[in-house]
């Protein structure tokens, strides 16, 4: 259908927004009820975040900044995670520079009601060292992948079953979740074709769970934690992920160099 004759994108982004926000912004202020009260912090906070028919583009545009910035402390964009800060990390392991592929679920198959699901599959450059790696060889790294995962962007059937490669003197120790063996192979042969490698599937092994369905149901249902009925989490859902971006991390360096990036937003990918 062609957008009408009148159509204003300025009133159908502010109309968006108001749609959207407002209703994550009447969950994450549910503990206070519908009456506003702007003697209380939480409830000031509330009003100010809050679109309005009335409002500018400036004024949207502020409101939500202060709803993801401070009100959510940018928990959206930065979710809470286990690790340590990369400087203590390197202090005490020496590595191997390491490829990193990441993936993630469509936005628009996203599950109503389950967070995006996510994958990553990591392996190490053994011939490489700190002192050896160049940025000749890592844009020939960015160009191996770019032809095997990006041209189209890569589908990686998720699913129950885990296939298990290590060949640890070339840097590989791949544990991934697929559908079928066949899924798991496709996926192996394609991440050792970025090195022109060939797989010795006397290092493959694989591990089929027993009753799959009832260890691993698609919806898990829900549980009671702290007095609130929360969803359990998905393990090992049957989800389509697709190849989102790829890194290399090099010991001594504070960041990783962006290799390809197909989501738009990572800093000077090489290709």
């Amino acid at each position: 259908m062609a957008l009408p004759e009148n159509f204003s994108p300025c009133e159908h982004l502010q109309d968006t927004v108001k749609r959207w926000y407002n209703r994550e912004i009447a969950e994450h202020f549910s503990d206070l009820g519908p009456t506003d009260d702007l003697t209380i912090p939480r409830s000031s906070l509330r009003v100010a975040c809050r679109h309005e028919e009335r409002d500018s583009l400036p004024m949207t545009l502020l409101r939500v900044l202060l709803f993801e910035i401070t009100a959510r402390h940018s928990s959206s964009l930065h979710p809470a995670m286990f690790g340590i800060p990369i400087d203590s990390f390197e202090s005490q392991i020496i590595y191997k520079p390491q490829i990193k592929l990441f993936f993630a679920e469509p936005s628009d198959e996203v599950v109503d009601g389950f967070p995006r699901v996510e994958g990553e599959v990591t392996f190490r450059i053994a011939n490489e060292t700190t002192n050896t790696m160049t940025m000749a060889r890592a844009q020939q790294l960015a160009q191996r992948i770019r032809s095997v995962f990006a041209t189209p962007p890569y589908v990686w059937k998720k699913g129950t079953d885990k296939v298990v490669y290590q060949d640890k003197e070339k840097g590989y120790d791949l544990r991934v979740l697929c559908r079928t063996e066949a899924d798991g192979r496709a996926l192996i042969e394609n991440v050792l074709d970025i090195q022109n490698d060939s797989p010795d599937w006397s290092n493959l092994n694989i591990v089929e769970p027993v009753n799959a369905a009832e260890r691993f149901p698609y919806n898990p249902g829900t549980k009671i934690v702290m007095g609130q009925t929360v969803r359990k989490r998905r393990q090992r859902p049957r989800v389509n992920v697709r190849f989102r971006y790829a890194t290399l991390s090099v010991h001594g360096l504070p960041n990783p160099i962006n290799l390809v990036d197909l989501t738009g937003v990572r800093k000077n990918p090489l290709v």
